[in-house]
């Protein structure tokens, strides 16, 4: 980018003026930052890949959690759960989503030829062609923003690999933007878009309040039409699989036995003498439900809400106030974050806080099999602390960005090969309005 002031080219990634956020190069320039940001995120899930080698000889506890991998998943496989305690939940098999679930039971059919590592060794596979999907699709939904590169390296992606499925949930729910999107390039479909949405709600709630959140502002801008088909089409999806499985009311009996984990608010109050965890998490539902319904309404009153701010925010709150948090969570924020935020210190203190989280909690599950080694309650507090901290501080920058749609920077540049202005958006200053547009559902 000849005659641009290394000040000009960081403002992206300070927050800069107004606009410069969403500032873009010419085609060439965004092209290439679209292709670092795929690379960005297979580097992210390498680096999960390789964080998983260790543990692929077994994933016995508590070796699993001194490596930073062991996994709920790795635990069904082989017939072991974390241990008990205080805001920890064992992690049942029963208890999973119907997706890992079935993969578990997969796992169990195919158990005379392959092992828990092998079926380790797949489910990597298929995260890592998530996390690419996914950045893909975010590349898709907002070509014109030169640093998604930098959101795509988060330990959110490091730690999520071999957990659930939940990089293929977001990578559907990006997707199903995507579909939903009219200026993007590609095909654009509906129904495609509802069949998404249901199978990202299968794996994880959040999925279903990324589609309600859709379906509200869907309502808001009178697309009637739109909302009944992709409505429509997610409840017939999710209904003729949840009619395969059957086991729906069965995994939520055993989810709710345990309904606490860590990262969540509720898991600091389980360390009280005497606590229900039964009634923390009923309350934590409450609040969860109520901050929802508050968000949906402050936002539908906004003149012109951004969808990826409002999907930042319902999730974002919802991480906050559900019973268990854990790292995945924080994955499905991620790319909506990336899309809405201006502030890079805010993307740098909550990786650093999710990072210190997860450290935290394997440290902890050692401390249970050996209290000379790991992590006392005391640090896992603190640390559970600054990761919420750090999630309030994603809604609040989400929350500003409400109205905010992302516009070419205004100052003009001078070319000083043809000595002519152009803004600093190049030729592109159209598409990105027209970007801008499409993020409102209007």
């Amino acid at each position: 980018m000849p005659g641009v002031s290394p000040l000009r080219a960081a403002e992206p990634l300070l927050g800069g003026r107004p606009g410069a956020h969403a500032a873009s190069g010419p085609s060439p320039f965004r092209t290439t930052a679209a292709l670092m940001c795929m690379l960005a995120a297979f580097g992210t899930a390498g680096i999960g890949i390789l964080l998983h080698g260790a543990c692929m000889p077994g994933y016995e506890l508590p070796g699993a959690s001194a490596r930073m991998c062991a996994s709920p998943v790795a635990n069904a496989l082989t017939g072991t759960e974390f241990p008990a305690g205080p805001g920890r939940a064992t992690g049942a098999p029963a208890a999973l989503d119907p997706v890992t679930g079935w993969f578990v039971e997969l796992g169990f059919m195919l158990s005379a030829g392959l092992g828990a590592g092998d079926m380790m060794a797949f489910l990597l596979v298929i995260n890592t062609i998530a996390i690419a999907a996914m950045a893909l699709g975010v590349a898709v939904l907002m070509r014109t923003l030169a640093w998604l590169p930098v959101a795509c390296i988060s330990p959110a992606i490091i730690f999520s690999m071999g957990q659930s499925f939940d990089p293929v949930g977001v990578a559907c729910l990006v997707w199903a933007l995507v579909l939903l999107n009219p200026t993007a390039a590609g095909p654009h479909s509906n129904l495609g878009a509802g069949v998404l949405f249901a199978i990202a709600a299968l794996i994880n709630p959040l999925g279903i309040l990324a589609l309600l959140t859709v379906i509200v502002l869907l309502w808001r801008a009178g697309q009637s039409s739109d909302l009944l088909s992709i409505g429509g089409a997610a409840l017939i999806t999710v209904g003729l699989l949840l009619a395969i499985d059957g086991l729906i009311f069965y995994r939520l009996t055993m989810w709710w036995q345990e309904p606490i984990d860590r990262g969540s608010l509720v898991s600091l109050l389980a360390y009280g003498d005497g606590t229900d965890p039964q009634l923390l998490a009923a309350v934590s539902l409450a609040a969860c439900a109520i901050a929802v319904i508050a968000a949906l309404a402050y936002i539908t009153r906004r003149p012109r809400p951004n969808l990826y701010a409002a999907l930042t925010v319902v999730l974002g709150l919802a991480v906050v106030t559900l019973p268990s948090a854990p790292i995945t969570h924080a994955l499905w924020l991620l790319p909506f974050a990336a899309l809405a935020i201006r502030r890079l210190w805010v993307f740098i203190a909550w990786a650093l806080a999710e990072a210190a989280l997860v450290i935290a909690v394997n440290l902890s599950d050692i401390t249970a099999f050996e209290a000379s080694k790991g992590l006392s309650p005391a640090w896992l507090l603190l640390f559970t602390c600054l990761r919420l901290a750090a999630v309030v501080a994603v809604i609040t920058a989400a929350a500003l960005e409400l109205d905010r749609s992302p516009q070419p920077a205004p100052e003009s540049e001078v070319s000083p090969a043809s000595g002519t202005a152009t803004t600093a958006s190049g030729t592109e200053a159209g598409a990105s309005a027209g970007e801008a547009g499409a993020n409102t559902l209007e």
